[in-house]
Order: C-alpha cells, then sequence, then structure tokens
C-alpha cells in the first residue's frame, strides 16, 4: 500500500473513531439529561402540591375544617390576612397565587377531595401527572393527615 494510501486510510479510521466517540458520549448523556428534568419537573409539581399543603393546614387552623374546593383553597390564600402577611417567608419573594391550584408540569388542575362530615376531617389532594404522589389521604386516617406519598 502506498502512503498515501495509508494516509487515506488513518484519516477515514480517525474520522470514523470520532463520529462513534461522538455518538457514545450523546448516548449517554442524552438520557440522563432526560432523566434529571423528569426529576426537577416531578420536585416543581411537589412542591406545587405542599404550597397549597400549607394553605390548607392554615385554613383548617382558622376554621377548623379543610375547604371543600379548591377554589375555596385559592380565595382563602388570597384573603387571609395572616397567611398574606407569612406569604414571603412561606412560599418566597413575590408568590403569587394565580397558579397555586394548577401542576406547573401540565397546566392541569389538582384533584383534591375533602371531607368534614365524620369525627376526623380528612382530605386528598392528588397530582394530575403523577397520581402516585399524593398528600393526605381518602379515607379519616389521622395518621395520614397531611402526609406526602414521597416523604
Amino acid at each position: 500500500m502506498s502512503k498515501g494510501a495509508s494516509i487515506a486510510v488513518q484519516l477515514v479510521l480517525v474520522l470514523v473513531i470520532a463520529g462513534l466517540g461522538y455518538f457514545l458520549y450523546e448516548s449517554i448523556t442524552n438520557p440522563w439529561e432526560e432523566r434529571e428534568l423528569i426529576i426537577e419537573q416531578r420536585e416543581e409539581v411537589r412542591q406545587r402540591m405542599s404550597d397549597i399543603r400549607q394553605v390548607l393546614i392554615r385554613h383548617n387552623q382558622v376554621t377548623g375544617r379543610f375547604p371543600s374546593t379548591l377554589d375555596s383553597v385559592k380565595i382563602f390564600a388570597e384573603t387571609d390576612s395572616s397567611l398574606l402577611a407569612d406569604r414571603d417567608q412561606m412560599f418566597g419573594a413575590g408568590y403569587t397565587f394565580d397558579s397555586l391550584l394548577l401542576s406547573p408540569l401540565s397546566g392541569e388542575r389538582f384533584l383534591y377531595t375533602a371531607s368534614d362530615t365524620g369525627r376526623v376531617k380528612y382530605y386528598q389532594l392528588t397530582s394530575p401527572d403523577y397520581p402516585e404522589d399524593v398528600i393526605g389521604a381518602d379515607q379519616p386516617e389521622v395518621n395520614r393527615l397531611n402526609v406526602a406519598t414521597w416523604e
């Protein structure tokens, strides 16, 4: 084989190795980045659910019951003077309640049920995006009140 052909073969092999190296790098990092994005999005949904839980707890402290609808949660959050005074401390600076009831991932409303007919008042808040993420219980279980499935 001539010297020019040998150099051409080496150059082709270097390009093939570089191409395969890039393909290998992308095949490893892309799934990892997607996984990290999913984890980050799930944490945002869980944080929003925790924010709602704080309002529910405050509502229960003030009124002795849980609100019957999510709309009542938002109305309470926007009108309760003590909650408004503590808003920056509880939720962070500049927090607005406009998106409180919506999942940051899909924009769908959280699923909420409440019961105050028995001795034990309870509620259940469920993520529309991750149905296994739940706060509270669908039965009057004192041990599950305000407890999240991911904690």
